[in-house]
């Protein structure tokens, strides 16, 4: 399905063109099944291309197509409406959260844009925590005292155990690469958070053990506040709390 969908994508316009004349009178070289198999295909693959940006980050470097990369691109920002839509972000949160996928999009549409995103560098730890809504309810005071000042940036291999389940702890922010989480040392439905994603928030604002093992899916560097840290940036900032409960 992947390898005749990415072959598909370019064709698809093309396809449509020739099933739907100018006069909008259905023409024969291109039949209604084939054309729907093809979409079918083209949807099943960009779900698969979805997956393994996020499971297996490497493979995705090795589909060097400028639609395979669009493809997770809209994905993802289909996803951030849809969450937007069912009330689980605001449309505040939304704009936020969808910014550097847009301007991802936006380079990837420009001369040499795929060459471009599969060169760039990592997001600076600034970057990234510019762009949590936790940190935006923050003063500049209070970003520098409460999370630059005692934050602690680390980093780890392949499979390295960043957080036990059952263990007291602080949270987490990963910087650079992907985490995987599993509960109760089950393997089998396994979850993974990229670059701005967080873990072990709850246990560190309640002082509570992990509920959850975290390991490193590759290279990975994640900023750790310790549970004094965050609860005292709850305490310094109500709408920081809330962000960070939620």
């Amino acid at each position: 399905a992947l390898t005749v969908a990415l072959e598909a994508v370019p064709q698809l316009p093309w396809m449509r063109a020739l099933t739907v004349g100018a006069t909008g009178v259905v023409g024969m070289r291109v039949g209604d099944l084939l054309l729907k198999e093809v979409e079918h295909e083209l949807a099943e693959a960009q779900s698969y291309i979805l997956a393994i940006s996020v499971s297996f980050p490497a493979a995705l470097r090795a589909i060097r197509t400028r639609d395979a990369a669009l493809a997770i691109l809209n994905q993802q920002l289909a996803f951030l409406a849809s969450m937007e839509t069912h009330g689980f972000i605001t449309g505040d949160e939304q704009e936020l959260l969808s910014w550097s996928v847009q301007e991802n999009r936006r380079i990837l549409q420009s001369p040499f844009g795929l060459h471009k995103l599969l060169l760039a560098g990592s997001h600076s730890m600034e970057e990234v925590l510019g762009r949590l809504v936790f940190t935006n309810m923050l003063t500049e005071q209070q970003r520098q005292d409460l999370v630059f000042g005692p934050a602690v940036v680390k980093h780890y291999s392949q499979g390295e155990c960043i957080q036990k389940e059952g263990a007291m702890g602080g949270m987490g922010i990963i910087i650079k690469g992907v985490v995987k989480a599993t509960s109760f040392g089950h393997e089998q439905m396994p979850g993974f958070v990229g670059v701005g994603g967080m873990f072990g928030v709850f246990a560190a604002l309640e002082g509570a053990k992990h509920q959850r093992y975290v390991h490193a899916a590759g290279n990975v560097d994640v900023l750790h506040l310790d549970s004094a840290a965050v609860q005292a940036i709850a305490e310094a900032n109500a709408y920081a709390k809330i962000e960070l409960y939620r």
